[in-house]
């Protein structure tokens, strides 16, 4: 069978009926094959879904008896074991580097636990596979057999006298020491010599401490993987794989025993940490390396694992959701000034715990400054978005999620979400970015999906599909990074992290993402900010539509004071609107509101109606001799700032002077002040829109 699909099945059994199907989350019966009918074949759908491997499957009859037997499912990707192997390895090596890093090796004891059920004992098979098939652990492991590190030890041996021997000190003291000695001829300092003295010389050995550890490591693995089967007993599927995978992780450790420099090596007595061999020389310090993470793998509980290895399957897209965000913190840690990565381990009595599960909320964070602008930087795995405060619409979970805070001024932030999710099934972002009327056989619900997920979660901006694949397809909104869509490719190598070309695409999107998120005065801080003021408070009431360029609480509106109506007809006869400027009482400023509105609303003694004009932006100031040359229908006195009209407004019917908001305190009589269109409208008992 094959992943992904969908198969009919039919299951009869002689005199029985069929009562029972595991694994239940794969089979779906049809509506007419109840299991309770007797005599009648068990018929439905079988869906392999993301799971690979061997998969146990058991029926149990009317009678109580269960039959079982294993199917094999395929993977459609012809790299499939290789990204599932190397996935498992880079999850050994963090999960390792975590621990290490929390906990030094002086503090944990490098142990495997006997008493590990077999689904949980071939986790740690999986990841000691995933490090002892690494390709750069082989070549390590092969180098030091072909040319192991020799040293040179001193060899001290007696020899006769008339041999010749090389001069040293010893040999010196030894002609003065009391034994068998024989004559010289006269004439000479001394009167006799030894019979026999000893030679000092070096020679060349393997029998070393760096190649008794190499021997040391390979016998360990041995014995760990020797134990392990002998406790994977039974006939479940977990423990069937288990055993084949034991038999080929042996065969390999014991063509490496088997090397003939094997035989000239003696046995490690202790493990000393600081050999300059083992951690500088090239092969020694590989597997050196690979040791500590076997060590620290097997005493790791990673419940996650349950999700990728269930009875006997491989869940890939699983694994590539674990792998992709524990990739994703090594690019988060780099970037930061620091992160702390502690909360994904933790250390109890039963071990060392891997705190990374489907479905249960993960975070690290960090901060990092950039132009000067501080920001938090936290990375989540799977965090909920539910109630309004997070999702306005319903629950969602992104695989990863960036939460950045920068900061606005001491104790206050502007928050930004972007959300990755991981998608181990697409090939290429084709499958992704596909119309409507297109009749490509695309995965477009995982783009409707980022859609969801930027749309839904409150100050979210972005949302991109890790896939294994190689092309980069980003989508802008406007011009900046952010508001946007994509996908970018991150691909597992040998060594167990993402591929340097998908490493490099996603931290050069990351670097644009922080610069973007630390400018203050980008196009989508400015819109987060007035988006976030326009819907504080209760929305407003909709009523009689009002023609304006800006919605009305961003329209300016000047309202004005004229003593008579000859004084309104002269105003809207020449096209301006004079006030009192300069040190006079109720003299407006230049920089004043009055001078910067947008509409005047003028209300005449007298008369209750209101009437309203827009403003042109320019200003102007009259003396008096201008004024009366204009016919100004009173005497004018000093000068005047005024606005021209620019076009008549239709005011609702029911706006009248009378229901004017009064003025703001300490506004001189007369004088003309400051509002905006909804406030006014409000107040008058009526609202404008758009």
């Amino acid at each position: 069978m094959v992943e992904g699909q969908e198969y009919r099945f039919e299951i009869e059994l002689t005199d029985t009926s069929v009562a029972a199907l595991e694994p239940a989350e794969l089979f779906s019966l049809d509506p007419i094959s109840p299991l309770s009918a007797a005599s009648r074949p068990a018929t439905g759908r079988l869906r392999t879904g993301n799971t690979v491997g061997s998969v146990e499957v058991r029926v149990t009859n009317s009678d109580g008896h269960t039959l079982s037997g294993l199917i094999d499912v395929y993977s459609t990707k012809l790299d499939f074991d290789a990204h599932f192997r190397w996935m498992l390895s880079g999850l050994a090596h963090e999960g390792a580097a975590l621990l290490l890093r929390r906990f030094s090796p002086a503090t944990i004891r490098l142990h495997a636990d006997p008493s590990r059920l077999p689904e949980t004992r071939y986790q740690q098979l999986a990841f000691l596979g995933a490090i002892l098939r690494r390709p750069h652990a082989v070549e390590a492991i092969e180098r030091v057999l072909r040319r192991p590190h020799v040293t040179h030890e001193p060899v001290v041996e007696t020899v006769p006298a008339g041999r010749g021997v090389r001069g040293s000190s010893t040999g010196a003291r030894a002609m003065l020491k009391p034994g068998p000695r024989l004559a010289v001829r006269p004439g000479l300092t001394l009167t006799s010599i030894p019979m026999a003295v000893p030679n000092a010389r070096e020679e060349a050995t393997i029998d070393n401490v760096p190649n008794r550890f190499v021997r040391f490591v390979l016998d360990h693995w041995a014995t760990v993987l020797e134990e392990a089967r002998d406790l994977l007993t039974g006939s479940e599927a977990a423990a069937i794989r288990g055993r084949r995978e034991v038999d080929d992780l042996l065969g390999l450790v014991e063509r490496w025993r088997a090397d003939p420099k094997m035989r000239d090596i003696s046995r490690l007595r202790s493990i000393t940490s600081d050999n300059p061999v083992l951690l500088r020389s090239s092969g020694y310090r590989e597997i050196h390396q690979a040791f500590i993470e076997s060590e620290a793998a097997a005493m790791l509980r990673w419940e996650g694992s349950e999700s990728v290895h269930r009875a006997g399957m491989r869940d890939i897209a699983t694994l590539y959701e674990y792998w992709c965000y524990l990739e994703l913190r090594r690019l988060v840690d780099l970037m930061c000034h620091h992160a702390d990565v502690s909360s994904l381990t933790t250390l109890s009595d039963d071990g060392m715990h891997l705190d990374l599960k489907k479905g249960q909320e993960q975070v690290v964070a960090g901060f990092v400054t950039i132009n000067g602008r501080p920001i938090d930087v936290e990375l989540w795995f799977n965090r909920s978005f539910s109630g309004r405060e997070r999702s306005w619409t319903l629950q969602m979970r992104p695989d990863c999620s960036l939460r950045l805070r920068a900061q606005t001024k001491p104790g206050a932030h502007v928050e930004t979400w972007v959300h990755f999710d991981a998608k181990y099934r697409v090939a290429t972002p084709t499958e992704l970015f596909v119309d409507d009327d297109q009749t490509v056989a695309a995965k477009r619900g995982d783009l409707l999906k980022m859609h969801a997920y930027r749309d839904a979660i409150r100050r979210s901006a972005g949302a991109y599909v890790l896939y294994p694949g190689s092309e980069v397809r980003v989508m802008r909104q406007h011009q900046e990074v952010l508001p946007g869509l994509g996908a970018f490719p991150f691909v597992p190598a040998s060594d167990g992290h993402a591929t340097s070309g998908s490493v490099g695409a996603v931290r050069e999107f990351l670097e644009e993402l922080l610069g973007h998120v630390a400018t203050q005065a980008s196009h989508r801080e400015r819109a987060a900010f007035w988006l976030d003021r326009s819907h504080e408070g209760a929305p407003p009431d909709p009523t009689e539509f009002v023609p304006m360029d800006q919605p009305p609480a961003d329209t300016s509106v000047l309202v004005g004071y004229c003593r008579s109506v000859a004084h309104r007809d002269w105003i809207e006869a020449n096209g301006l609107y004079n006030m009192r400027f300069g040190r006079r009482r109720g003299a407006v400023r230049l920089t004043g509101a009055q001078a910067a509105a947008q509409i005047l609303v003028l209300r005449t003694g007298g008369d209750q109606r209101l009437v309203a004009w827009t403003l042109k932006p320019s200003l102007e100031i009259l003396g008096e001799e201008a004024l009366t040359e204009l016919g100004y229908p009173t005497r004018p006195r000093g000068d005047y700032l005024c606005r021209q009209l620019e076009a008549r407004i239709d005011l609702p019917a029911n706006w009248q002077a009378h229901v004017l908001p009064s003025a703001p305190v300490g506004t001189p009589g007369g004088a003309p002040w400051a509002t905006d269109w909804q406030s006014l409208a409000e107040a008058l008992g009526t609202h404008s829109t758009r």
